[in-house]
């Protein structure tokens, strides 16, 4: 599913599961691959240069970490666990997801169940 801001909604953009090809743009986390469900954290800092200029990347940065943390937070109080995977690389990332021109992936953030 992909989140559309516009209109609060999501949108199905595969119908096949991603999770093996996440884990090998991952470092191989197996995490990634395990998980019942994997939520993407994407950026487009380029969406921002005009106002912020060379800030931009930073402050997509700080966006992606609060909403991550928002994300980690909920999974907590929905009885999950979640995980950070950081070591994504995010343009590979971003095609094998079919992400728009733009977008790069921030983080994998693996979302199940306690074992």
């Amino acid at each position: 599913m992909h989140y559309l801001p516009q209109g609060h909604r999501a949108e199905t953009r595969a119908t096949s599961d991603l999770r093996p090809g996440l884990r090998s743009v991952a470092v191989d986390q197996a995490s990634v691959e395990a998980a019942p469900a994997v939520l993407v954290v994407a950026a487009e800092p380029s969406r921002l240069s005009q106002r912020y200029g060379a800030r931009a990347n930073l402050y997509a940065d700080l966006e992606v970490g609060h909403a991550t943390q928002n994300m980690l937070l909920q999974a907590v109080t929905l009885g999950l666990v979640a995980v950070t995977v950081g070591a994504v690389d995010g343009a590979p990332a971003a095609r094998k997801l079919g992400l728009p021109h733009g977008q790069t992936v921030v983080y994998l953030i693996p979302v199940g169940f306690a074992a």
